[in-house]
């Protein structure tokens, strides 16, 4: 990297830092965007829906939990290694 630096690249940079460093303009923060996001408004769930995402959670939840108790039982019936 050069040791002086170029006036465009320095004023260019300085334009940057400044346009990200201006808290008064309010460019696009986070809060704008999460503004942006509720446009679409988001349409609530059916009872019946609600109930059939609980039943796959159910579903899943019970068989992470089968298959972790199958894993740990073949594990503590497999001889020691030596």
């Amino acid at each position: 990297m050069p040791a002086t630096e170029e006036n465009w690249v320095h004023e260019e940079r300085m334009k940057l830092k400044f346009s990200r460093n201006d808290k008064r303009r309010g460019g696009r923060g986070k809060q704008q965007q999460r503004r942006r996001r509720s446009w679409n408004p988001r349409v609530p769930d059916t009872p019946e829906v609600i109930a059939a995402k609980r039943t796959e959670r159910k579903a899943k939840r019970e068989r992470l939990e089968r298959e972790q108790k199958e894993a740990a039982g073949e594990v503590s019936q497999q001889p020691p290694l030596e």
